[in-house]
């Protein structure tokens, strides 16, 4: 291998400077990087780049072994300008401690302009389909409002260096280059001095706004350092740190009634940000005798927020609208003024208060068709909130396009406590029964790789790539909800996560909620659900909702922040399940939960072995899992394991056999020999109390099989050895069926087992057995929820088995 080296490095620098020639990047530029792939210092960078070009030609390099590899539509290596970029930024982020304090260099204004031409040009060419985010050093926003800091000048700045106590009032300074994570352009002071700016989660700022008008603007704090490019930049991270500064153009001093009016043009023209900023212009210039139009303004300032989602002010402009006048003409406008008022309560999920504005607006005009469609709307989702009653048959009718549902938050039968696991956690409030709702929770905010503004980014953090889709266009979508949105800050920042930021204080400066981007980005790193993608066809198949049945594409490209949800604390043996209906969190219990014992779900897949799982766990999460199962495989000796899992290739190939109906007599008796073998390797100190699930396809197979056969006995037999597999105590006599959890005892559940059940019921009920049949189903309903989350698809399973 070692022979081999020279060669590669010879042909991978070769590729590059073909890949380099197809983009305007400086000589001096590509041959930094050839001397570094011929140094063999960077082989694991060499390594890297190589397979990026074989992904482009599958010849290169490769044989024909080598060339066969994943899907073009599957994204699963860094391209070759993200290999760049990266080794670019982990260069410029080991010298960052030697640039700090130097001074700022002046630039020459067309030198800047040149440069971002050239990096227009570079985008318009480049075909790479994901994003770039480099992980810096978190730093907390200007929390000092701007007439407390202290004014200072482009020539003031010093690389690597937060100006705290300061601020640059600034504009545009030529065009600017938006990007989905990062805007770049340049500004300019009084002095004339011209410096690159980069704005990142662009889209959460109303300072990319600012760039794009032209006008000023103050950068408070202004964090000077050096871009990836490895030229001087300022930086913004924050949205509050970026005020707009009133003009003095003659041209902005215009009457109430034309700001007003311009303000009508704008939102015509669906310009709802200008239109925002107009209307903002007309109150500002509104005199005390201009009421009457200061409330039109109001209203219609109601309007373009609840367009931009700023629903706090919506409701606040709305309800200021409304004066004591009580003339027809002036009634019908407060009817306008409590619908826009109710509409934002509503989106903020304040359905007392939504209900209360629609009721208001009911009494001024009982026939107003819109307010008695909103407020049986309301009474529905304050139905769903308090007493778990949904309309999953509805609900489910998803739109593959956005699959976000209209629905509340049921959690009143849990509350958020110290957890035995360590921190919070979720406890239960009241007691359970399987298949019981314990928590159907809507997401506070989601992105689904449908959405339109939706992308893929890789990361690079200490020095490591990895793809961050959940972090990218979530991030900035949740940034600027909580902006908007200050009365919902607590949704994210009193989640955990690495980085504690500015914590849960709610801050104003300037009339904007200061929002740590860096705080929210490290609490939805740890707290976010990948949510799985709707499928066709899933509504109404049986156990469409499980784990077994849904898409299959990463849960990465669909996230969401579920606040309460979040507290779930984690186990090997849950009591709980999630299950995901459109943008709802539904937690099922899947056996009896007594009040105040903890609420627990499964964030991996269980069946996987205990290193993968604990690895999993901690690489994402940053903990050490120690439930029972956890500690028991742990201690388990080795040489049992791993012939337990040498025998379960037996165990899928004879369970195939008999569900095919090719086995005969002695495979039958080879399975019920295997299940006792695979039995007997489980060390019963170590796994009394616990799950032993190795056996179990082969005993469903087996329990299905006496069905089919007619041997309902055998088959119970069957099944009640298989449940004491999995932690419970099953009974079925002629008089009563039941099944409870066995004492102490962790409990599991698989749709294998409900399907037998299921088959079970209907074998009776031919046998004239009606009143076993009808609690054998009974009980198979509540496991079918238990697991499926929904009741869609049930009376399928019934009619197949019939």
């Amino acid at each position: 291998m070692e022979s081999s080296m020279p060669k590669m490095r010879q042909q991978v620098a070769r590729q590059l400077n073909l890949w380099l020639q197809m983009r305007p990047v400086p000589p001096e530029k590509g041959k930094k990087y050839t001397d570094k792939i011929i140094s063999g210092k960077h082989d694991d960078w060499v390594f890297q780049l190589a397979e990026s070009f074989r992904s482009q030609s599958q010849d290169l390099f490769a044989s024909s072994d080598d060339a066969e590899g994943s899907s073009s539509d599957e994204i699963q290596l860094p391209d070759t300008a993200t290999l760049l970029l990266a080794e670019d930024v982990k260069e410029l982020t080991e010298t960052n401690a030697l640039r700090k304090g130097n001074a700022r260099i002046s630039k020459d204004a067309k030198d800047v302009a040149a440069r971002l031409g050239t990096d227009r040009k570079q985008a318009n060419m480049t075909n790479e389909k994901i994003e770039f985010v480099a992980a810096i050093q978190p730093y907390s926003p200007c929390m000092v409002p701007l007439n407390d800091l202290k004014k200072i000048k482009l020539a003031d700045l010093t690389e690597e260096t937060h100006h705290r106590g300061s601020a640059l009032v600034v504009k545009r300074h030529g065009a600017i280059l938006p990007g989905r994570v990062t805007t770049v352009g340049a500004v300019e002071d009084e002095e004339g001095e011209v410096e690159d700016i980069e704005l990142h989660l662009a889209s959460a700022y109303s300072g990319e706004h600012f760039l794009s008008q032209g006008q000023c603007f103050a950068i408070k704090e202004p964090y000077f350092t050096i871009r990836r490019d490895n030229v001087t930049t300022i930086r913004v991270d924050h949205p509050s740190d970026i005020v707009a500064v009133k003009s003095n153009d003659p041209r902005d001093h215009k009457s109430a009634t034309e700001w007003k009016d311009t303000g009508n043009s704008f939102f015509s023209s669906k310009e709802h940000r200008k239109a925002r900023e107009s209307y903002l212009a007309a109150l500002s210039a509104a005199d005390k005798t201009e009421q009457p139009l200061k409330m039109v303004t109001l209203r219609n300032l109601a309007r373009v927020d609840l367009e931009l989602g700023r629903y706090d002010e919506a409701c606040e402009k709305a309800l200021a609208s409304v004066s004591d006048a009580n003339d027809s003409t002036v009634a019908r406008s407060h009817v306008t003024a409590y619908y826009r008022a109710a509409r934002a309560s509503y989106l903020l999920g304040d359905f007392e208060k939504a209900a209360k504005l629609f009721r208001e607006l009911l009494k001024m005009d009982s026939n107003d068709a819109d307010g008695k469609r909103e407020l049986e709307r309301v009474e529905a989702r304050m139905a769903e909130r308090d007493l778990g009653q949904y309309n999953f048959e509805k609900l489910t009718t998803i739109s593959l396009r956005d699959p976000r549902l209209d629905a509340a938050t049921y959690a009143s039968r849990v509350r958020v406590d110290r957890s035995a696991i360590g921190g919070r956690g979720l406890v239960a409030a009241q007691a359970f029964e399987i298949g019981d709702l314990v928590l159907c929770e809507k997401a506070y905010c989601t992105t689904f790789a449908s959405d339109k503004d939706s992308f893929l980014a890789w990361k690079l953090h200490n020095g490591k790539l990895s793809t961050a889709s959940s972090v990218s266009s979530f991030w900035k979508q949740i940034v600027l909800k909580l902006s908007n949105n200050p009365s919902t800050l607590e949704k994210a920042t009193t989640l955990e996560g690495d980085y504690a930021g500015i914590g849960t204080e709610h801050i104003i400066a300037d009339n904007m909620t200061v929002v740590d981007a860096f705080q929210i980005h490290s609490a939805i790193e740890r707290n976010t659900f990948g949510i799985p993608t709707p499928v066709k066809g899933q509504r109404n198949k049986p156990f469409g909702y499980t784990a077994e049945n849904v898409s299959k594409k990463p849960l990465g490209d669909n996230v969401g922040l579920f606040s309460i949800a979040a507290m779930t604390n984690h186990s090997c043996v849950p009591n709980t399940r999630k299950i995901f209906v459109g943008d709802l969190l539904l937690l099922r219990a899947t056996r009896t939960i007594s009040k105040g014992e903890e609420i627990l779900h499964a964030y991996v897949q269980t069946d996987a072995g205990v290193q993968a799982r604990r690895q999993l766990l901690e690489s994402t999460w940053h903990f050490l899992c120690s439930c029972k199962m956890c500690l028991a495989q742990e201690k388990e000796s080795r040489e049992r394991s791993k012939h337990r899992d040498m025998l379960s290739k037996r165990v899928d190939e004879l369970a195939k056999a008999i569900s095919s109906g090719s086995a005969g007599e002695p495979e039958l008796a080879e399975a019920e020999a295997l299940i006792k073998r695979v039995k007997g390797l489980y060390e019963q100190d170590i796994y009394k109390s616990l799950p032993r699930t190795a056996p179990l396809p082969l005993q469903v197979a087996l329990a299905q099989h006496r069905l089919r056969r007619g041997q309902s006995a055998k088959c119970i037999a069957v099944l009640t050895e298989l449940f004491d597999m999995l932690g419970w105590s099953f009974s079925l006599n002629n008089s009563k069926v039941t099944l409870s959890r066995k004492e102490g005892c962790e409990t599991d559940l698989v749709p294998d087992v409900v399907e037998t059940l299921v088959g079970l019921g209907a074998t009776q009920r031919k046998s004239g057995k009606s009143s076993q049949a009808d609690q054998v189903e009974n009980l198979a309903r509540k496991l079918y929820l238990s697991l499926n989350g929904v009741p869609n698809g049930w009376d399928q399973l019934l009619k197949s088995k019939s």
